[in-house]
């Protein structure tokens, strides 16, 4: 290792001090050229040449040049697409194999100055200089792409064994090596400064003659015209990362082991993906970061494409930000993303805007680090210059380094130690994405990191455990954190940790979407829906049965005309674009009067205005009318308080209105948040729940008066009116919930539920890949169910459980594709309210033949809660998709199924605590599924240990149907992370660790009592009365983020 010192004097200082040496570096370090290459991060590809003219990817060097004529040709508006992308660095394809020159080369006439465009202007037009131009202009580095195959070429040999002897070979290629060298000087000392040279692989390979090219030669070429140009790909300064999707490895090394043959020049290869293999045995390492190069165009078929022409698309935003940025950028790696111009040298629209949003939304995510006010503090630091706040300062040339000490190791169960920083905010933030990044000029060396937040001074939680940094890492998380306080852990490196930079961020992704007219979604009667892309001339295939739109579904036309509830599924062919909307006829009423809504309130006044007043029908604000809720005044029920309702069954919201109290205190619903969402909301926590994924947030806003209106206009069922701060009350004289009703409307209610099927191939268990809401029936893609390859006769099944009972309108079977599509035969599909199906089926089909790709049942809403695929044979079952339809959304997953449940007493039958667990939903006593305590049971309760701690949204309560419903009259649900033993209810009441809802609303078959807070363990109990307690079915709904 090279330890710097800087021997500097300050002058200006009195003191005369010695700077501190540096923390040492570990080899090996970037050049400047390098790091000149690594500050880009983004850059942008063109491809352009002839064979785009006759849609080939590779042109075999005989198109011919009079068919160029790209006469809309702009380059500052290539130039403009890069920068407007966020690249630092365009890279122009010069010459493709074809070996046709897009600039004008004294060495070949087979270039752009011989073609009807280049001969519009004299002396000819000159494409690269035009491009070169553009870039200096607008302060984006240039760069060159020369393929050294060259399929034009006469000298070019593709085989050795085309030439019978050896000289006769050697002579060809050494023409060729001349001609080369002559084009790579005239493009140095032509369009420089030229800050990347990419030599392709492809062409160059032992079959290629690859030994044939002098390499040494044309890299020393650029060394000594041009030192400060990286040589990437076929070259030691830049390595190609294996593969064209625009992906690295999760743990991607810039550092690589040398050989011999590799002094001069390094060939391609796939990066190293985290192990240090080979590394740490090696003499030597050299530097060699890695390059993710892909286009941003593909068939319809998903295949990549780098040439324009008229059928490809622009990848999805989704994969170019979430898939290629993250997985690039965010892998310590550099993106070089392809534009491809059109025939007549413009980028197409489709391009141009698909850039942009990605810059767009790389931009919105990244603007602000959510870090940016706390205070930070190291676990120890090498020298004050090199202290914590280093990482906060927005400046990646400066680092916070720990203190220099030995027993440092790649592997973290070999290092003796462990450094951190921590950071602490005044208020907590919630955020989703995770930044760090190493002074990569000081040498890669962290292996091994991990993040742990805490709120409130709560338990550490690992949101992140990684490996390698590099440049630049980047963790999406699956779901928003909140905290006040993160600690990053490093427990491997390859020496003393150096952090330059750390950040967290809010996900933002910018859209590119079709418009929809009339955007309301609620219309008084019948009328049209006109699509709007936005790019011309763009083709749209849309559905309006539900299903998801193909390149074979109906081409938009003409206004769509709408006469019932609908929901339009559209797909983009230009630009890539799947989309929906639904909508709805009718006339918006207050659907919170309704004996199936039941509210709640964080607390209740002295005065006893609980929350049935805001949904009494009475507007009046005036406290003396006594139609006016108001949160309690006690000790702790002024933080946050809120007020809630269910409203029983899902309907479309198009507004909620608010009326205040207006005798005085009307600036309490000043700045108040409505929440509202199909889901229950799953915390009690304001920024919790309003960061919960698919929760509408609006907010009242300044002086509100009487009343305000808040537009929501989507589909939903929970609604909370929340205010948030100390000391604060919430009055509301009424609360109305303004849409109309929308049982019309299915839903997927299999997506991410329970399943189960009867073997797994290879021991993994598969099951749940037919329910990951991915259709796509390749199997490599890795979204299809496999069954075992053993099986005996009528045991090879699969099952779905939706959770509780639902009414099914369709089953929807996708099969696998890639092979083996007639396995999907001699089967039957089964639905029933019980896992041991036997005689319990509520509704069958037997598919004798194969299904083909998919197969769609129509059911007549057949009440069912588990859907069972069960062969009649003993052949291996494999499913791409099932989906299962329902005008009733599924809430989340039942977590509460056959846990350990208990109860106060038991009944002389032995109907058991279990039984309420036992999946089964009947309420009819004789079924044998009921839980009955003891006659004479005094404040009876039921419990049940849900196995780990998880988050209550919604407890559902299946009653007895066949008698005495009304037993479960004015229940409470008590909810905690510590057991609650055989302690009494009054007992469990007075622990802090308990949080209690109490339910008042009806009492029926089937009764949901919102919780919204997390715990472990939940209890059920009545108090002052001596009567049994009796339970058909305890469901604990937990909601599933994201859907």
């Amino acid at each position: 290792m090279k330890l710097n010192y800087l021997p500097l004097l300050l002058s200006a200082l009195v003191s005369q001090n010695i700077l501190a040496a540096e923390p040492e570096d570990v080899l090996p370090v970037p050049s400047e050229r390098q790091l000149s290459y690594l500050d880009n991060e983004m850059n942008a590809f063109f491809h352009f040449s002839l064979n785009g003219y006759y849609n080939r990817e590779w042109g075999n060097g005989t198109e011919d040049p009079e068919i160029f004529n790209p006469h809309q040709f702009n380059a500052d508006e290539w130039v403009q697409a890069a920068k407007d992308m966020g690249a630092k660095n365009i890279i122009l394809v010069a010459k493709h194999h074809s070996g046709f020159h897009l600039f004008d080369s004294p060495y070949s006439d087979y270039d752009v100055a011989n073609t009807p465009w280049g001969r519009t202007q004299t002396p000819p037009r000159d494409m690269m200089k035009e491009v070169r131009d553009a870039a200096i202009d607008k302060g984006i580095k240039f760069s060159v792409y020369l393929s050294p195959w060259d399929r034009h070429h006469p000298n070019y040999v593709v085989y050795r064994d085309d030439y019978s002897r050896e000289d006769d070979y050697d002579q060809a290629m050494k023409i060729y090596d001349d001609f080369f060298s002559n084009s790579l000087q005239y493009v140095l000392d032509n369009y420089g400064p030229i800050h990347e040279m990419w030599f392709d692989g492809a062409g160059t390979g032992p079959q290629f003659g690859r030994t044939g090219l002098d390499f040494e030669r044309f890299i020393q070429t650029i060394r000594n015209r041009s030192p400060e140009t990286n040589i990437a790909i076929v070259g030691p300064d830049i390595r190609w990362v294996g593969n064209e999707h625009g992906t690295a490895p999760e743990n991607a090394w810039s550092i690589h082991p040398l050989s011999d043959r590799d002094d001069r020049y390094n060939e391609t290869g796939v990066v190293l993906d985290g192990r240090f293999r080979g590394m740490s045995s090696s003499e030597r390492l050299n530097f060699y970061p890695n390059e993710c190069d892909t286009p941003i165009l593909e068939d319809d078929h998903g295949h990549i494409k780098w040439f324009w022409w008229d059928s490809h698309r622009v990848r999805s935003q989704d994969t170019l930000f979430n898939t290629v940025y993250f997985d690039c950028v965010g892998h310590n790696s550099s993106l070089l993303l392809n534009l491809s111009p059109d025939t007549e040298g413009k980028i197409p629209q489709n391009q141009s805007v698909a850039a942009k949003a990605l810059g767009d939304s790389i931009r919105m995510t990244f603007s602000n680090n959510l870090l940016s006010g706390a205070s930070v503090s190291a676990s120890s630091i090498y020298e004050s210059t090199y202290n914590p706040s280093k990482v906060l300062d927005g400046n990646k040339n400066t680092y916070w380094a720990a203190q220099d000490k030995s027993g440092w190791h790649h592997t973290p169960s070999v290092s003796i130690q462990e450094e951190s920083l921590t950071f602490t905010m005044d208020t907590p933030i919630s955020f989703d994405v995770f930044s760090i990044s190493e002074p990569i000029f000081k040498g890669q060396r962290i292996t091994h990191f991990s993040v742990q937040s805490r709120l409130n001074e709560g338990e550490w939680k690992t949101i992140v455990d990684k490996g390698l940094i590099g440049t630049k890492r980047l963790v999406k998380l699956p779901s928003q954190v909140i905290a006040d306080e993160l600690k990053v852990v490093i427990d491997g490196s390859r020496d003393v940790p150096l952090i330059s930079e750390v950040g967290v961020y809010k996900h933002e992704q910018s859209k590119v979407d079709v418009t929809f007219s009339p955007s309301e979604t609620l219309q008084p009667q019948p009328f049209e829906v006109t699509l709007t892309s936005p790019i011309d001339n763009d083709t749209i295939y849309y559905t309006t049965d539900g299903s998801e739109p193909t390149y074979n579904s109906p081409v938009y036309t003409n206004p769509i005309s709408i006469s019932q509830p609908t929901t339009i599924k559209i797909l983009s062919r230009s630009a890539g674009i799947k989309s929906s909307k639904q909508y709805f006829l009718g006339t918006a009423k207050n659907l919170a009067i309704d004996s199936r809504a039941v509210v709640y309130q964080s607390s209740v006044h002295a005065s006893g205005a609980g929350p049935e007043r805001a949904v009494d029908g009475n507007v009046s604000g005036h406290w003396g009318h006594r139609s006016v809720t108001h949160t309690g005044e006690a000790a702790g029920e002024a933080q946050d308080p809120w007020w809630e309702i269910d409203l029983g069954r899902e309907v479309f919201v198009s507004n909620i209105v608010l009326h205040n109290r207006t005798d005085c205190c009307s600036e309490r619903l000043d700045n108040v948040t409505v929440l509202a969402h199909f889901e229950p909301l799953n915390s009690k926590v304001p920024l919790q729940v309003k960061n919960h994924q698919g929760v509408f947030v609006g907010n009242t806003g300044e002086n509100v008066g009487s009343s305000v209106s808040i537009p929501v206009n989507r589909q939903s069922r929970f609604i909370r009116v929340q205010a948030e701060g100390s000391d604060r009350y919430l009055s509301l004289a009424e609360v109305q919930i303004m849409g109309i009703e929308s049982s019309d409307i299915v839903h997927n209610v299999a997506k991410n539920m329970y399943t189960v099927q009867s073997s797994n191939l290879g021991g993994e268990d598969t099951s749940n890949k037919a329910v990951d809401g991915n259709t796509n029936g390749n199997f490599r893609n890795g979204s299809v169910s496999h069954t075992s390859e053993n099986g005996s006769v009528g045991d090879t099944w699969w099952r779905v459980d939706l959770g509780e009972s639902k009414p099914i309108s369709q089953i929807r079977i996708f099969n696998r594709t890639d092979c083996c599509s007639d396995r999907l035969a001699n089967f039957d599909v089964l639905v029933s309210n019980n896992p041991n199906i036997g005689s319990n089926v509520a509704w069958s089909h037997y598919q004798g033949q194969p299904v083909g790709d998919s197969l769609n049942l129509n059911l007549n809403n057949v009440q069912g809660r588990y859907v069972t695929l069960k062969k009649r044979d003993n052949t291996i079952l494999s499913l791409a998709e099932v989906e299962v339809m329902s005008t009733e959304r599924s809430l989340g997953l039942n977590v509460s199924t056959f846990k350990q449940a208990s109860q106060s007493s038991e009944h002389s039958s032995g109907a058991a605590a279990s039984r309420a667990v036992d999946g089964i939903d009947s309420g009819i006593w004789g079924h044998g599924s009921v839980s009955h305590t003891g006659d004479n049971d005094t404040n009876a309760w039921w419990q049940v240990d849900l196995g780990d701690k998880r988050t209550i949204g919604l407890v559902k309560l299946l009653n007895r149907t066949d008698c005495c419903g009304d037993r479960l009259e004015n229940l409470r649900v008590h909810i905690s992370d510590s057991s609650f033993g055989n302690a009494t209810n009054e007992d469990i009441m007075a622990r802090d660790d308990v949080v209690t809802v109490n339910y008042s609303g009806p009492t029926k078959a089937e009764m949901d009592i919102v919780a919204g807070y997390s715990g472990r363990y939940l209890r059920i109990s009545r108090d002052g009365v001596t009567e049994p307690l009796h339970i058909a079915e305890v469901v604990v709904i937990e909601p599933i983020v994201g859907d």
